[in-house]
Order: structure tokens, then sequence, then C-alpha cells
């Protein structure tokens, strides 16, 4: 199994490409069969996770939910892994607090929503995850 650093390595050099497919996952099965066809990377889709797991989209399910769902996708399959964190679960989560855990969990990459007052997505942005020096 590649380590964090090997993954974030390979998520950030699909991005040299002229383009690549970023599919979503909402599960364990839905992420095998992708990994299956051939997809170099996988992303969460957070109104996916969030349905297969009994919620309704809009952080309803929970960070803690969310980051552990990804975090064991990403123990279970070698590929880079994104998670869609939708507007951070919070206020104002600051950086150690938005990506600590999910870098901890072994993710390449998160995404978030900047949403507007009445929270609706007005911009997504996303941060790959360092790469961290073996040892």
């Amino acid at each position: 199994m590649p380590s964090q650093s090997e993954k974030a390595a390979r998520f950030a050099a699909l991005h040299d490409r002229d383009c690549f497919v970023l599919p979503n996952v909402w599960d364990f099965a839905s992420a095998g069969m992708l990994i299956d066809e051939g997809y170099d990377v996988i992303a969460t889709s957070s109104a996916g996770v969030a349905f297969a797991q009994g919620f309704p989209d809009g952080e309803f399910i929970g960070r803690d939910r969310m980051i552990d769902f990804a975090g064991r996708l990403a123990k279970r399959f070698d590929v880079p892994i994104t998670v869609d964190l939708e507007a951070g679960y919070g206020s104002a989560p600051d950086d150690a607090q938005r990506f600590g855990p999910p870098l901890a969990l072994g993710l390449s990459d998160v995404t978030l929503k900047i949403v507007s007052p009445a929270r609706r997505p007005c911009l997504i942005v996303t941060w790959l995850l360092p790469v961290l020096p073996q040892g």
C-alpha cells in the first residue's frame, strides 16, 4: 500500500496533465468498481456519502463521520482519495482543525465550498494536502 506521501505526490502529478477525471463515490462498492475500471484517483461525493448513510445533504452527516469514511477509503484503496468537506462543518474552522485529521488519515486532497450567508455555495476551493517526508 502506498504511503500518504506517495498518494499525495501521485495526485499532485495528475494536475500536470491536460485534464483528468475525478469520479465521485459514496461507498466502498462504488469506490472498488471505479478503481477496477482504472481510475487513478477517487473523490467522495458529500451528498452521495450522506445519502448512503441515511442523512440529507448539507453537512448533516457531520464532519467526523465524513472524515472517518474518507479515511477508511484511504486505508482500503491504493489510489489517492480526495474528500469533499462541504463548507467545513463550522463557521470558521482553523487550518489545523480543517486539515489535520484528513492528512493523518492518508487523504490527498480536501475540497471546501465557500458559502454565502444563506448557506448557498458560491465558490469551490480545493487544497492539495502536503507531501509528508518519509520516516
